[in-house]
């Protein structure tokens, strides 16, 4: 950590642990998070955090607050408080652990029309302009999109993943997507789907789509 040399200070990290058998490096990263940013705001997300909050905030105690379920919009509202803190404490979405010690209830926060949510901006990402900066560094080390380790996607192809719906009506014991995405089906539309996966084609080269819907 010492030698790293950082020229950013974030106000608030977020780090996501989609399943539960994910969430045990929740620990290292925010841990590291907070030596190198003392003031940091760390938040935690996705199937794991949601469904196993308490012990995600006992195995972690630099873990600040965890989101239930989706998290676009809640995270929007927490940028924008004044204060943050004290928004936290009185969100029913955020869970802290002074809620779940005093047993507060929590709900999820769903954007029903998953068309407002905007098109991703794969070109932030540091490994993406890579590509563009003279940087070197290989196709393989430096591309986001190249999934050689994948076994169903050929070799060399540039895959990008896609979720067109969100949701699940059925009740199987062995699943909790459910928790996360509710048992309403919601879907974008199918202009949307078209757009951004010939945006995916025409602006970053992909030529495979993985779709990673639960019912697709």
């Amino acid at each position: 950590i010492d030698e790293l040399n950082l020229d950013f200070v974030p106000d608030i990290v977020g780090i996501s642990a989609i399943f539960n058998s994910q969430i045990s490096y929740l620990h290292l990263i925010s841990e590291y998070c907070k030596q190198i940013w003392p003031e940091l705001l760390v938040t935690a997300g996705g199937g794991g955090p949601s469904n196993l909050s308490q012990e995600v905030f006992d195995m972690a105690p630099s873990v600040d607050t965890i989101a239930k379920g989706e998290a676009e919009r809640p995270f929007l509202h927490l940028i924008e408080a004044t204060d943050r803190i004290s928004f936290l404490e009185s969100s029913n979405v955020w869970k802290t652990r002074k809620g779940l010690k005093e047993g507060k209830e929590y709900r999820v926060d769903f954007i029903e029309d998953l068309d407002e949510i905007p098109f991703l901006k794969y070109d932030l990402l540091e490994s993406n302009r890579n590509l563009e900066d003279g940087s070197g560094k290989t196709s393989q080390e430096s591309d986001i999109f190249h999934n050689r380790n994948l076994s169903y996607v050929k070799e060399g192809a540039r895959a990008a993943s896609m979720m067109t719906s969100r949701g699940c009506p059925f009740y199987c014991s062995f699943c909790a997507t459910h928790t996360i995405h509710g048992r309403k089906m919601r879907y974008h539309s199918v202009e949307r789907v078209v757009e951004d996966a010939l945006r995916l084609k025409n602006e970053f080269g992909v030529n495979a789509l993985l779709f990673e819907d639960d019912l697709f």
